[in-house]
C-alpha cells in the first residue's frame, strides 16, 4: 500500500478494488464481443457507455481514494526546560 493511501480503511480498499475489476471485466468483454464483428455491422461498446461506467466508477472510487489522511495528534510539550 502507498503511504499516502495507508490510512484509508482496508474495507474502503477492498470497495474500489472490487469496482475497478467489475469495470475491467465488462470493458474486456465488451471488447471481445467487438473484435468479432465487422467493420459494417453497429458496434457493441459505445463511448457514451464508457463515459457512464467511468462515471459510476468515479462517484463510487473518488470519495474513498480522496478522503485526508487525519491529522497527526499534537505531541506533548515538554515541561523539563
Amino acid at each position: 500500500i502507498e503511504e499516502k493511501y495507508a490510512h484509508i480503511e482496508k474495507a474502503d480498499r477492498d470497495k474500489v478494488i472490487a469496482e475497478c475489476t467489475n469495470v475491467e471485466s465488462w470493458l474486456g468483454e465488451l471488447l471481445g464481443k467487438q473484435e468479432k464483428l465487422s467493420n459494417l455491422e453497429d458496434p457493441v461498446l459505445l463511448t457514451a457507455d464508457i463515459d457512464k461506467k467511468r462515471e459510476a466508477l468515479e462517484k463510487v472510487c473518488n470519495p474513498i481514494m480522496n478522503q485526508k489522511k487525519p491529522v497527526p495528534p499534537p505531541k506533548p510539550k515538554d515541561d523539563a526546560g
